[in-house]
């Protein structure tokens, strides 16, 4: 993989770096990094910084490809479509922007879609099979629109949903699509009809076997069944069936909650089908792993470092932590082994992804099929690892 020319600026990537590319084009804190699905370009990504500024980069040579300019506040998350023709920022303008990523117009502002007067855009996802896009707001709403890739068309208003009495934290489409989960600062979890015009949840799931009235921090779903795991910001992680609307599992990653003021908020969650493991990591380290089929506790540990993201590398057993100190820890999923530290984030890791399954040549010429982890940090960089090889 080519290495990209010595940027002038801003701050230093770590001298012992185990990156193999890094992008340092923006100017504040990167808050959210996503990768293009397309296995013939699978290091094609979006990133957002805290200083209004998004772009497309192609992460092997750390280059722009497109400046996605407009935004007025911080960027907080991006994503691609299922056929990455288009990628969606989100921004705390309360507006989501959507553009074309691929072709001779990639870079192309398609449409802007504008959420509830006042709200932050806390998160947004695409429907897994259609041109949807979905995103919760600080008001507690979550909104609907339908993109049509054509620059300058109107996105079309669907619906929105409301219920939750706190910021909806966290959200995503069902696995098939035909349902919406998510959670909140109310503590609850709801599920959503999208082609109901009532606004109404279908199910709302609170107590305490669910998360009581703490706010819910973090949410993934399975990837083949009706299972979401979510984290709270006590340290409080729930898998729930949501066919029955009941908690497979509760268990706590931090036995007590030490300091009120820095409580050990659950904000990394990955779910593997695969491996039929779930695993969460709080920011105090209180780090678990679940057997998902025999519904029992795998492990549990206490690392050094707390973590904001997690992450199964592909259908391998392989975790990627993004830690607080700014390392990527990979932990083998099954024993709760550390098998390597990646270093090169001068700060704090804010945002990671996986990208799609490739073949790639490695420095002798063997070609291998794997992933690369993309990253971005405090330091204002963007780093690329890998490849890991994986299936």
């Amino acid at each position: 993989m080519e290495q990209p020319t010595e940027p002038e600026q801003p701050g230093p990537i770590e001298e012992q770096s185990d990156a193999v590319a890094y992008f340092q084009g923006h100017g504040g804190e990167v808050y959210t990094v996503s990768c293009s699905s397309d296995p013939a370009d699978p290091l094609l990504f979006c990133s957002g910084d805290g200083e209004n500024n998004a772009y497309i980069v192609q992460g092997e040579t750390g280059t722009i490809v497109a400046e996605l300019a407009g935004h007025t506040d911080s960027v907080v998350c991006t994503a691609f479509t299922h056929d990455n023709s288009m990628v969606a920022t989100g921004c705390l303008d309360g507006k989501i922007r959507v553009w074309q990523a691929r072709g001779d117009a990639v870079g192309t502002q398609v449409t802007v879609c504008d959420g509830p007067d006042g709200a932050d855009v806390e998160w947004l996802t695409w429907h897994p099979k259609g041109f949807v896009v979905m995103a919760g707001f600080s008001d507690g709403t979550i909104w609907l629109w339908h993109i049509t890739n054509a620059p300058g068309s109107e996105a079309r208003y669907m619906s929105m949903m409301s219920g939750h009495s706190g910021s909806v934290s966290c959200g995503c489409f069902s696995n098939d699509g035909k349902y919406i989960i998510s959670a909140g600062a109310d503590g609850t979890i709801r599920t959503w009809d999208p082609r109901s015009q009532s606004g109404s949840a279908t199910a709302i799931l609170q107590g305490p076997e669910f998360h009581g009235d703490t706010p819910v921090m973090s949410m993934v779903a399975h990837p083949t069944q009706p299972v979401v795991l979510t984290g709270d910001l006590e340290g409080n992680v729930v898998v729930t069936n949501l066919a029955t609307s009941r908690p497979i599992v509760k268990l706590r990653t931090s036995a007590t909650v030490a300091n009120a003021d820095y409580p050990p908020s659950v904000e990394a969650l990955a779910i593997s089908g695969a491996q039929n493991l779930a695993a969460a990591i709080d920011n105090d380290g209180g780090f678990v792993v679940i057997d998902t089929q025999r519904l029992t506790l795998r492990y549990k540990a206490t690392l050094p470092h707390g973590a904001s993201r997690l992450t199964f590398l592909g259908d391998s057993p392989i975790l990627a932590a993004g830690c607080l100190d700014g390392t990527v820890q990979l932990y083998d999923g099954r024993t709760g082994e550390l098998q390597r530290t990646l270093l090169g984030h001068n700060g704090m890791l804010l945002a990671m992804t996986v990208s799609a399954a490739t073949t790639v040549s490695v420095d002798d010429g063997e070609e291998v099929h794997g992933r690369f982890i993309v990253t971005g940090g405090d330091d204002f960089a963007v780093l690329t690892f890998g490849p890991f090889v994986t299936n």
